[in-house]
């Protein structure tokens, strides 16, 4: 316990650094905390995210995703997120137990990958379909992030390999992700007005 405490501090003050310099591992960012109760009702901040503009297209329900269990996130988050336009997707990070808005997600391009029991975010995953198809995405690069009290942490970013190959030592016990089609993939179509909201 000590070692990961240790890891987790040296991480969380250290400069960004490339993921091939680091072990990411979703075990390493495990939590304990666990909500099992019906998430509270949404109270949307649009200082922080234009939630009701935004997510008119997404055809599902704030209700609808916190009872999905793809969406948990770090013990009692839930991932609240819509498209931008084709390969851009957005979000905001949500607290079940109160219902409240605590910070948007970064912009992806192919998604997130992340656990109901891990504070590790890994934005714009790769697969052997999306290397096949890279030249569609307007992003080549995985980020690697860490939920904190402060916000999220960009532990190190990756650009993504020629061939395929496995971005983080998974945790096959918990198989909580999501999951998106990938077989066509069209040129990307953008949406300049949301995307430019999820620009740090």
């Amino acid at each position: 316990m000590r070692t990961i405490i240790a890891l987790f501090i040296a991480i969380l003050f250290a400069p960004t650094t490339f993921a091939a310099d680091l072990h990411l591992d979703f075990r390493v960012f495990k939590v304990k905390t666990r909500f099992h109760e019906p998430a509270a009702p949404l109270k949307w901040d649009e200082s922080i995210f234009p939630f009701e503009r935004a997510f008119i297209y997404t055809g599902t329900s704030y209700k609808e995703m916190t009872e999905q269990a793809s969406r948990r996130f770090g013990g009692h988050y839930v991932m609240v997120t819509t498209g931008c336009g084709t390969a851009c997707q957005i979000g905001v990070l949500v607290d079940r137990r109160t219902g409240r808005i605590v910070d948007k997600l970064p912009l992806a391009t192919t998604g997130y990958d992340y656990r109901a029991n891990s504070n590790l975010l890994v934005v714009n995953p790769t697969s052997e379909e999306i290397l096949a198809y890279r030249e569609s995405y307007m992003d080549h690069t995985t980020y690697y992030y860490v939920w904190t009290t402060t916000g999220w942490k960009l532990l190190a970013e990756e650009p993504w390999p020629e061939a395929p190959q496995v971005s983080v030592v998974d945790d096959t016990s918990l198989q909580e992700k999501v999951i998106e089609d990938k077989l066509e993939i069209p040129v990307p179509v953008r949406r300049p007005g949301l995307e430019s909201l999820f620009k740090k």
